[in-house]
C-alpha cells in the first residue's frame, strides 16, 4: 500500500510540472505534413533534412504519393533533392509497404 501511495504522489508530483509556453507552435511531422492519409500510415522517420515515409499504397492515390516530397520538404524549410517510393526491405512484416524516401535541401 505504501508503494501505491508513493507512485501516487511522484506521478502528481513530476506529471504536474510540465508547462507548455502559450505561443509555442505545435510542431508537424513529417507524415502529417505528407497529405498522405492517416489510413495509410505504417510509420516515419524524419530528421532536419530528410524523411522516410512508410505508407500502405492501397490507401493511397498516386497524385497524393507523387505530391508528398514537395510539401514535406516545404514544411521543412526547403525543396526536394529527390525522392524515391521503395519496397519495404521487411516484406516478411510489411508485404505491400511502400517506404517514400525524401531528401531535402534546405
Amino acid at each position: 500500500m505504501k508503494h501505491i501511495i508513493a507512485a501516487a504522489i511522484a506521478t502528481l508530483a513530476f506529471g504536474c510540472t510540465e508547462v507548455a509556453s502559450p505561443t509555442a507552435q505545435p510542431q508537424i511531422t513529417a507524415y502529417e505534413a505528407s497529405g498522405l492519409p492517416r489510413a495509410a500510415f505504417v510509420g516515419a522517420v524524419n530528421d532536419p533534412n530528410s524523411a522516410d515515409l512508410i505508407f500502405e499504397p492501397a490507401q493511397t492515390t498516386a497524385s497524393q504519393v507523387s505530391a508528398a516530397p514537395d510539401l514535406v520538404c516545404r514544411n521543412m524549410g526547403g525543396t526536394v533533392q529527390s525522392a524515391e517510393n521503395v519496397p519495404h526491405p521487411t516484406p516478411q512484416f510489411y508485404p505491400t509497404a511502400r517506404i517514400l524516401e525524401i531528401r531535402c535541401v534546405t
